[in-house]
């Protein structure tokens, strides 16, 4: 992702700051009401409506659906570096973008048809940035703590080797195959309390401390939003239309559209975001 599409996704997620800095680390990503969002425009006419057709919107959608996900760009809570941008955030009204398609379709669905009810139940745009975060978490934590950790065996091997060298040097100075002597065996024990009773310690809580400093923070944005998604831009539509009229049997169309397209390096991410939902309602009134 280039600078300026890093950018406008900081104005989306509020806990960050220009460039996907991060603030600290949150203990949760927090839903926020849809009002919070950022109003995302659409190079769409508002609609108008068919003389002599209605269409109802029955929104059935999840509660969480309804609410905005900021995100976060914090490697340690790569888990849930995707932004949730609800149905309402968009200009103009994707609703009203529904009623103008289905009403626009009767003709060639039912033309019998007067009126159309829509049983939404599900709309969802995901912007999923986890591969890149997580990679940014393998460089700054996971691989920082490798190095700390080589760190410290190689400095345990060289107390080790400075040891065994001094050991040899008074060994030396002792002839062969007699007693060690008091100085020597005492040196041999020290070494062996030191390194049982301070050095293994120190280490022991050394790793625990880099632990749980690099460990990753569990997952907190529901996973109904987050399974199935990939790198990129991503809408899912889940809905029933039903065609009705006075005369002629009623005519359903289910709706099942699931679209991901990834980021490109050219164009703004305004842009690609405009292309991206509005490809998704043309295959919206394809399927009816």
């Amino acid at each position: 992702m280039n600078r300026p599409q890093r950018i406008w996704f900081a104005n989306i997620c509020v806990v960050m700051t220009i460039g996907c800095q991060s603030v600290g680390i949150p203990p949760a990503v927090v839903a926020l009401p849809a009002t919070s969002a950022p109003e995302i425009p659409l190079r769409l006419a508002s609609s108008s409506k068919v003389v002599g057709f209605d269409v109802t919107i029955d929104d059935q959608r999840p509660d969480y659906e309804r609410q905005y996900y900021p995100g976060t760009c914090e490697p340690r809570r790569w888990h849930d570096a995707m932004s949730f941008v609800p149905m309402e955030s968009f200009a103009p009204s994707i609703e009203d973008q529904f009623r103008q398609r289905a009403a626009a379709a009767f003709e060639s669905v039912s033309p019998d048809a007067d009126r159309a009810t829509m049983t939404l139940t599900s709309f969802q745009f995901v912007f999923d940035q986890r591969e890149d975060i997580q990679g940014e978490y393998q460089a700054k934590y996971v691989n920082w703590a490798a190095v700390k950790e080589r760190e410290d065996d190689e400095r345990q091997a060289r107390r080790d080797a400075q040891l065994d060298e001094r050991w040899d040097e008074r060994l030396e100075s002792n002839e062969p195959f007699k007693s060690l002597g008091p100085s020597v065996a005492g040196e041999i024990f020290m070494a062996s309390m030191t390194t049982l009773f301070i050095d293994l310690p120190r280490s022991v809580a050394r790793k625990s401390a880099i632990q749980k400093r690099t460990l990753a923070e569990a997952q907190t944005l529901p996973t109904e939003i987050t399974d199935g998604k990939q790198t990129g831009l991503n809408c899912q539509i889940h809905a029933v239309v039903s065609f009705a009229g006075s005369h002629g049997a009623d005519v359903q169309r289910i709706i099942r559209i699931n679209r991901h397209a990834p980021l490109r390096a050219d164009g703004s991410f305004e842009e690609q975001t405009a292309d991206f939902i509005e490809a998704a309602l043309d295959e919206f009134s394809t399927s009816l």
